[in-house]
């Protein structure tokens, strides 16, 4: 085998590398199982929730990209479809999703794809996405989605070779068509069905069951903390603010009336002044700026959180984009050295 390597190396002969190099948990990103001329590899589908650029208005929209060809895309609409009425039977309140679309994107660009059996896959990304749901990244699935019973699993092709496609990239958990099990599982080589733990799925409910596990239990706990009342939420004074750098302050009066629109439940309005002060600032490479944005948000959201909740809690009160965004803007205050923050705070200082 050595020899072979060597031989291969001096002739230009490189050997693919198959293995995924992370397979951690991920939201909106779920591996799909794909057919090809060389055999079975695994097809990563990516969905994110973003705003719409101008701050267009209306219903969720959606889009995909990744040179997906006329049957696949189809199978990306059924999928949204499916996912649509999930979300609304789960709690997704639709008017917080105005002026968003899912984009979803099936990397490989260059590459053509086409059929219908990245269809589960399609709907567990967007699910998971619209839930802000991790899916576990040691799990792949195939098989085509059904409008019928919501979410039915079809079917697919190619079995045996998608399968060895799994393995090779280091995949542990298979979720594949019961229609398949019963009558393709034979053709599937010993190897292979002895490193991966193949589910047979009827339903797309199933296939949420093995990638996200909880994840019902994880909804009904985001649905519990999504009404904000006034008793929840108080908003601070200027002389309540612990923070005394002169930029933090204008920061904060900045935000200030930003977050006393959530009291009056004007959620919409709230949230798309916050997304365009928090992108404005992202963009911006000065660090002082960014940290001083950071916490004076962190003191707003410290001030919406009752005693008994987490700091996640408050988040999940939030749009998915939004959150996201707010994530990376505390993750500046918890990462920053102590010193930075300290010079911060002190501009007042030096004028």
């Amino acid at each position: 085998k050595n020899k072979i390597d060597k031989w291969m190396a001096l002739a230009g002969i490189h050997k693919i590398n198959l293995r995924i190099d992370s397979l951690e948990p991920e939201i909106g990103l779920t591996y799909g199982l794909a057919y090809t001329i060389r055999g079975g590899k695994v097809l990563p589908i990516q969905a994110k929730l973003i705003p719409i650029l101008g701050g267009a208005k209306g219903p969720l929209q959606y889009e995909i990209t990744g040179q997906v060809k006329e049957v696949m895309q189809e199978s990306f609409k059924l999928a949204s479809s499916i996912t649509a009425f999930l979300s609304t039977k789960y709690g997704i309140d639709e008017s917080k999703l105005s002026g968003f679309k899912m984009a979803v994107h099936c990397p490989a660009g260059a590459t053509p794809k086409d059929g219908p059996s990245a269809g589960i896959t399609f709907a567990n990304s967007i699910f998971s996405e619209l839930f802000q749901i991790p899916i576990d990244g040691k799990v792949a699935m195939t098989g085509e989605i059904d409008l019928r019973q919501d979410g039915k699993v079809l079917p697919i092709g190619g079995l045996p070779e998608k399968l060895w496609g799994a393995m090779k990239a280091g995949i542990e958990t298979v979720c594949i068509p019961q229609k398949n099990y019963k009558k393709d599982l034979h053709k599937v080589a010993d190897e292979v069905k002895k490193l991966l733990k193949i589910v047979p799925v009827t339903h797309i409910e199933q296939v949420f069951d093995v990638s996200m596990p909880g994840w019902r239990e994880k909804i009904k706990k985001v649905n519990k903390t999504k009404s904000i009342t006034k008793s929840m939420i108080i908003i601070p004074s200027e002389e309540d603010i612990s923070s005394t750098g002169t930029q933090v302050d204008i920061y904060y009066r900045e935000l200030k009336p930003i977050f006393k629109k959530t009291i009056y439940n004007n959620w919409n309005m709230a949230e798309t002044q916050l997304l365009s002060i928090l992108q404005e600032h992202k963009m911006k490479s000065d660090l002082k700026i960014k940290i001083s944005v950071a916490m004076a948000l962190k003191e707003h959201l410290s001030y919406m959180k009752p005693p008994h909740e987490s700091m996640e809690i408050v988040l999940n009160k939030f749009s998915p984009w939004l959150r996201t965004l707010m994530k990376d803007f505390l993750d500046i205050v918890e990462h920053v050295l102590v010193d930075d923050i300290a010079k911060i705070t002190s501009i007042s200082t030096s004028g």
